[in-house]
Formats: C-alpha cells, sequence, structure tokens
C-alpha cells in the first residue's frame, strides 16, 4: 500500500487492502473513538474524517463511515479520527463543548461521531440554518434520546459556522478558533509529497470499487482476499461539465459533491429532491454516482429519477468507449450491461430546449434514511397545459428499475388535467410487474405505484387537479 496520514503522522507499510479501516484503528492503533456498532453505515458510531487534496493544496474533508471504508482508499489521503482532533492543551474544542454545555452527552457512545459530524459540518457548512444543520447529523443514533439537547448544541455553532469564510478558504479560520488543532496545517503540501500510485487498467480478476458503501455492508467476507482497484481518485472519472445541450457527470462523483455542485442544482435543479433524501453524509461522502447505477438495485433511487430524464451511459473497455440509454443499461435484478474488462465512466443527460417538470416520490418505512418499497419519477415537457414528451419510471414494480414505456408513450399529447392523472396512474398499475417480498405484496406495491403517479401530478398539474379525479376508473384503468 501507498502511505497515508493518520492524524499527526504518515503511515507507511504494508496493509491488507481489504481490511476496513474500523478495525485497523481499534486493533492496531488502540484508536477506540470510533466505535463498532451497526457496520451498516447506519449509526454514525464509526464516522471518521478523510481529507483529499484538491488543487491549490487544499485539503476537503469528508465525513465517512469507518465500517465501509477498506485500507486501500486511504492511500494518498488523511484520516482523521476524534483523537485528531483534541487539542494539546487538555481544553475541550467548541463543539465538543457544545455538546457537553447543552448536557448532549449521557452514555457518550455516539458522542465521537457526533464530534466528527458537528466538525464536518464547519468544515463544509454552506448556510449554516437549522435545516443544514440536521442533515449533518442525519444518521447519527442517540440510543439515550438525548435528541434536544443535540439540536440545541448544533443551534450554539450555528453563530461560529455563519461567521465562516467559504471551505476551501476556512481551514485557517478553524484552527484559530480551536476546532481544528494546528496540525492541519500544511497537511495539502504534506500529502502533495507522499508517492501517488499511477493508475493502470483494472486487471481482469480486480474488483472494481468506487465508494463501496454497499459492497463493504454485505460482502465483507466475500472480498476479504480480493484485489481491489479503488476508482474513486481517478480524476478522469470525477466532475461535472454542462454544454449547451448536455450535462456530462464522472462515474465516481460522489453524491455530496452531486448536492454541492451550482452548476448541476443550475442545469439540473430537479435532480436535488432526491438527493436530499439519499442517505446521511457520511454516505454521500463515499456513495458514487456509477457506484449507485452498477449496483442495479431494483428500488434505487437515482436510477428511477435518471431514467425519467433519459441519462444515456457511458461505458470503457478492452474495444474502445461506447454509449447505452440507461434504460437497456438494467438487465434485471443487480444485472446490468457490462462486459468483462468494461467498467462505467460517466452519465449524460440531454437539456432540453425548453423547460422540463420532474417529480419524483417514494413510500418507505422512514421518511429520511431508509430504502424505498416502491418509488417513482415523471418527466414531463409542457406546452400550455398540453403534455408534449413523457416519461415515468418506476423502481420496485420490477427485477429491475424501469420505464412505464407504454404509460409514458399514452400520455405524449394528453391535456394536464384530473381524467389525465387517473389513467395515467392505473395504466402505470396495469404495466408494472412486482412481486411479494419483505417490503411488500405485489397489490401493495401496484396500490402504490398508482398513488405515486396521482401524486406527481398532483405536484406538476394546475392547482386542483386532484379535486377532478373520478371515483371510478376512466377507459383503461384499472378499479382501485
Amino acid at each position: 500500500m501507498q502511505p497515508f496520514r493518520l492524524n499527526d503522522e504518515d503511515v507507511c507499510g504494508l496493509h491488507q487492502p481489504t481490511r476496513l479501516v474500523l478495525d485497523w484503528l481499534r486493533e492496531e492503533r488502540g484508536l477506540t473513538a470510533a466505535k463498532d456498532a451497526c457496520r451498516e453505515g447506519e449509526c454514525g458510531a464509526c464516522a471518521v474524517l478523510l481529507g483529499t487534496r484538491e488543487p491549490g493544496d487544499w485539503v476537503r474533508y469528508r465525513l465517512v463511515n469507518a465500517c465501509l471504508l477498506p485500507m486501500q482508499a486511504l492511500e494518498g489521503h488523511h484520516l482523521v479520527t476524534l483523537e485528531g482532533l483534541n487539542r494539546a492543551d487538555g481544553q475541550l474544542t467548541p463543539v465538543q463543548q457544545a455538546l457537553v454545555d447543552e448536557g448532549a452527552i449521557q452514555c457518550g457512545f455516539c458522542t465521537p461521531g457526533l464530534v466528527m459530524a458537528l466538525t464536518h459540518w464547519l468544515l463544509n457548512g454552506r448556510r449554516f440554518d437549522r435545516t443544514e444543520g440536521l442533515a449533518a447529523i442525519g444518521g447519527n443514533l442517540c440510543r439515550c434520546t438525548g435528541y434536544q439537547a443535540i439540536k440545541r448544541a448544533l443551534t450554539r455553532l450555528q453563530p461560529l459556522g455563519s461567521a465562516l469564510p467559504p471551505p476551501h478558504a476556512r481551514l485557517g479560520a478553524l484552527i484559530a478558533a480551536g476546532v481544528l488543532p494546528a496540525s492541519f496545517i500544511g497537511v495539502g503540501e504534506r500529502l502533495a509529497s507522499l508517492p501517488t500510485p499511477t493508475p493502470s487498467a483494472p486487471r481482469a480478476d480486480a474488483l472494481l470499487v468506487a465508494g463501496g458503501t454497499d459492497l463493504f455492508a454485505q460482502a465483507r467476507a466475500r472480498h476479504s482476499r480480493q484485489l481491489l482497484v479503488m476508482l474513486a481518485d481517478r480524476p478522469e472519472l470525477r466532475g461535472i461539465q454542462a454544454s449547451a445541450e448536455h450535462c456530462h457527470i464522472g462515474a465516481a462523483t460522489t453524491v455530496e459533491e452531486l448536492l454541492e455542485s451550482d452548476l448541476l442544482a443550475a442545469r439540473v435543479p430537479h435532480l436535488h429532491q432526491v438527493l436530499e433524501r439519499f442517505g446521511a453524509a457520511p454516505v454521500r461522502g463515499r456513495a458514487t454516482l456509477g457506484g449507485n447505477l452498477v449496483n442495479a438495485s431494483p428500488i434505487g433511487d437515482l436510477s428511477v429519477c435518471l431514467l425519467a430524464l433519459d441519462a444515456q451511459v457511458r461505458i470503457k473497455g478492452p474495444r474502445g468507449t461506447r454509449h447505452l440509454p440507461l434504460a437497456r443499461f438494467f438487465l434485471g435484478d443487480k444485472r446490468v450491461d457490462l462486459h468483462p474488462g468494461e467498467w462505467l465512466t460517466g452519465v449524460t443527460l440531454g437539456l432540453a430546449p425548453g423547460p422540463t417538470h420532474l417529480h419524483f416520490e417514494k413510500v418507505a418505512h422512514r421518511e429520511h434514511l431508509d430504502v424505498a418499497a416502491v418509488n417513482s419519477a415523471l418527466a414531463l415537457e409542457l406546452n400550455d397545459g398540453t403534455i408534449g414528451r413523457a416519461r415515468l419510471s418506476a423502481g420496485g414494480v420490477g427485477p429491475a428499475p424501469r420505464v412505464l414505456v407504454a404509460t409514458s408513450d399514452w400520455l405524449a399529447g394528453r391535456t394536464l388535467n384530473g381524467a389525465t392523472a387517473w389513467s395515467a396512474a392505473c395504466r402505470a398499475q396495469q404495466e408494472a410487474e412486482p412481486i411479494d417480498d419483505v417490503r411488500g405484496s405485489a397489490a401493495y406495491k401496484r396500490r402504490l405505484l398508482r398513488q405515486l403517479v396521482l401524486a406527481h401530478f398532483q405536484a406538476l398539474g394546475p392547482d386542483g387537479i386532484s379535486a377532478h379525479w373520478p371515483l371510478t376508473p376512466v377507459t383503461g384503468g384499472m378499479a382501485p
């Protein structure tokens, strides 16, 4: 393995690349602030900061789950644990002090993760309002139900955050405020001096890993000795570019980077309603666009939204590069159209000359941080109340996320009114092919889909459209 930096020291030597960082920290280094708990990225107890050098030698720190992070992902990075935030004079940092002053520390099990999450908020926050603060600590479970005290601590930190400069120039101010120790000075230059591996074409027997948030939650033992090729830091796979007609997104671009992109918000604003509900910050900081698509979950939120936007995928392999509609990329449950030696390099979205109206809905057991039983997206091009082009997609109603082609084609040219909405919802029920599973029966999922389609039209249609839905199905519909 190549060297990396742990808190205030450089680490070199041989390490098992697939070993999880959480185990290495606790068992080899004796750094036990990161707690061993859910092992799925659900609780925040093992949160650490992972610093990546950006152009200009500044370092961007992301909150990540140590339980889902392989050792190989540390190469050339700065890993910061709670121990690495402690001040040399023994005083508490402002984040730690806020938690103490507001009585937010009870059993203490969740405290390290909360300190890391709130420090990450001060490092990367933009608005420093209550909404952003609550999102920053989303996924951090308190077993003693101390949530009100935690929220008070968050409020106490807002004035400090609001006075900070932009993230790329924020490190010095946070060191001066005592949030970070002086050992953070010069980390960018130090990382630049570390030897870095030269990217090469992946070997046929290697496992391609982007963020690994799903892989290491479900298949740790299976891949414990397999050769890994980490894709997350390859510059050719990262970034967002837009032209007048297209938006190109690198496959290794993380969900957090998508959420923070002003360019994406301006050119494809509809995506934010999906991204804001995509996991908690430690998952978004590692999960990538390409990894989410290649995972091919039947209920992938991003997949469903991108299907409605008629996305194209770019695939590179031994025979060159090919482009494929995302709708043809998914072949079935966890199956995609990738030949041996190929990997996904990016996604392209077409930008329509006129406004495209998109709405996304999902039903899950929890409002946030949960997978869907059924999800759906509807993209409409409208002209004076007439639907020009429509793409209705759905997940959880078949072996892979899919476009409901028949319903989408039927909608073209229709007037946007209650009768159209009801008939489209009923037709979608007929077109869906759900199965009975742990998330519900097939009949239940059909009804969910119908309600989600109606919700799309309620959001995108004229005021009062729901008042005109018929009590009985229109032609071609299915009885409720």
